[in-house]
């Protein structure tokens, strides 16, 4: 963690910016994926711009929903 704090402290300092700022920006999509892989309805797959794709394999999706969800549940949904 400490090497984190540097490495953010030193992006803070070169672009002028809040640390407070580029933290906010350099963790949160690891906190929407939480978020969405921790949601039992949205299935979609989930892609981390130069980091990677995060999906669910078919062999597992069937045991992934619960019975009373229907398949147009699951579908895109606006994130609010």
């Amino acid at each position: 963690m400490l090497r984190e704090e540097e490495i953010i402290r030193e992006i803070a300092k070169r672009k002028g910016m809040d640390t407070r700022v580029v933290s906010m920006v350099a963790r949160y999509p690891f906190h929407f994926l939480k978020d969405v892989i921790a949601s039992p309805t949205d299935l979609r797959p989930v892609r981390l711009k130069y980091f990677g794709l995060f999906v669910l394999k078919t062999r597992y999706y069937k045991g992934m929903v619960p019975k009373n969800i229907t398949k147009a549940e699951t579908k895109l949904k606006p994130i609010t």
